[in-house]
């Protein structure tokens, strides 16, 4: 974890690779990126978080990909605590499970916009 002020970065550790029923999913060009991992893993906790906690996070990408909490001026400890309690209920669904998830989400979507 890092960060300064309001503003946290939460560094997911994804493991060495995607399972395979997300690399079948993704894109070909896609799955040329170096942080693609990393970029997925993070956007399935964030949709998961959004959709299951209405929590809503970003991820910020300068050398590394960051988990961005970015609460409000005025949260306190139970603001904090209802955070936390979220992305463990999110976390604990596992690395396979909530990439598996996001990118067949993300699938259904774009090929419900065609």
């Amino acid at each position: 974890m890092a960060g300064r002020g309001a503003l946290h970065g939460v560094y997911l550790r994804q493991g060495p690779t995607l399972p395979k029923a997300v690399r079948d999913l993704i894109p070909l060009s896609l799955a040329k990126d170096p942080q693609v991992t990393a970029k997925l893993l993070t956007g399935a906790v964030i949709a998961a978080l959004y959709r299951d906690h209405n929590i809503l996070t970003f991820f910020g990408s300068n050398q590394r990909i960051a988990l961005i909490v970015s609460p409000p001026l005025v949260a306190g400890e139970e603001e904090v605590q209802i955070f936390l309690r979220a992305l463990d209920d999110v976390l604990s669904r596992g690395v396979r499970r909530l990439l598996t998830d996001f990118v067949r989400e993300k699938v259904s979507a774009a090929k419900a916009v065609r």
